[in-house]
């Protein structure tokens, strides 16, 4: 039985895979702990449904593509790309198809190159992430990683800038200039954003040749961080979909997209960012709760060091969400 957490997040769209994954075949995912079926109808559209076979609940994934449609591994039953039976091998010729026989759906979008899932229908639209098809920024997948952490402990990590001084020091920051300076967080109806100055390290590299980069953040509700680093070379943008599998494990994808440095390889900024992860992985994966605690009194919080995580607390908070 799915927790009342995750059932909270059900009207939202989640990230899920690449749509280059989903081929001919039926491609598996998990989403909120529930067993999904991605199924491509064409070229450019993908359908998403839940992975049961409404005869006797066998994982359609397990089935193969014939040329009738998606067959079930068990007895056969076959269904359309829209999910719809159209032939049960059981009843030979006589094909009396039961109108309740069809695949569970759910709402499926592909934007950016993924594949978005919403198991009920979805309050916000999937998040912006405009320099996607801006001409002027060149755009690329860098990695996917699966944490054993809950989204929300992996979003807030990316979300908080605190901590660079110490867990990336000589890359992202220095302890000798931990010190968070002052700065607002303003809300809006599907997420928040605040911005600030940020003396870097080796990170400069990404849209500056100076030390002194403006960094704009972005939370798209649930899970998704987008992170603009402005420098005197450009705009350097880190969109960050997270797809929550289940209450203690999360899937990401890491897109960037520039405006500058275009001589440069790609795997430059891929691994300088499979670095920082790296380093933010062993600390979040060892967090205690693994959950996001989203009552603020149950961890110690600063105004502004803290802030972002605060804002993501409370809009857990207000759809009835415990722990994250």
């Amino acid at each position: 039985m799915t927790s009342p957490d995750l059932e909270a997040l059900r009207p939202y769209w989640h990230p899920v895979a690449t749509a280059a994954e989903v081929g001919a075949d039926p491609y598996p995912v998990r989403l909120l702990d529930e067993a999904v079926v991605l199924v491509r109808d064409g070229p450019e559209a993908i359908n998403a449904f839940a992975d049961l076979c409404v005869h006797r609940g066998a994982k359609i994934s397990m089935g193969r593509t014939t040329e009738r449609g998606l067959e079930c591994p068990y007895h056969g039953w076959t269904y359309d790309t829209g999910g719809r039976c159209v032939y049960i091998p059981s009843q030979g010729a006589e094909q009396i198809i039961p109108s309740r026989a069809r695949l569970a759906p759910y709402r499926c979008e592909v934007h950016y190159g993924i594949v978005w899932v919403a198991l009920e229908e979805p309050r916000l639209a999937v998040p912006p992430f405009p320099e996607y098809d801006d001409p002027a920024f060149k755009v690329h997948l860098g990695f996917r990683q699966f944490w054993q952490a809950s989204a929300a402990r992996f979003v807030e990590n990316a979300l908080d800038f605190s901590h660079f001084a110490f867990v990336h020091p000589g890359l992202l920051g220095d302890p000798r200039r931990a010190e968070v300076e002052p700065y607002d967080v303003v809300m809006h109806e599907s997420g928040f954003t605040y911005e600030l100055d940020w003396h870097a390290e080796e990170e400069a590299h990404l849209a500056s040749s100076g030390a002194t980069i403006h960094y704009k953040y972005y939370c798209d509700f649930p899970f998704t961080s987008r992170l603009d680093i402005h420098g005197d070379k450009g705009q350097t943008t880190l969109f960050t979909p997270t797809q929550p599998i289940s209450e203690s494990e999360c899937s990401m994808w890491l897109v960037f997209a520039r405006n500058h440095s275009f001589e440069l390889a790609d795997d430059s900024y891929s691994d300088f960012s499979t670095t920082i992860w790296a380093q933010d992985r062993a600390i979040v994966e060892a967090q205690h709760p693994e959950k996001l605690p989203v009552d603020l009194r149950d961890e110690l919080h600063l105004k502004y060091a803290d802030a972002p995580g605060l804002a993501l607390r409370r809009m857990l908070a207000d759809i009835g969400v415990d722990y994250a």
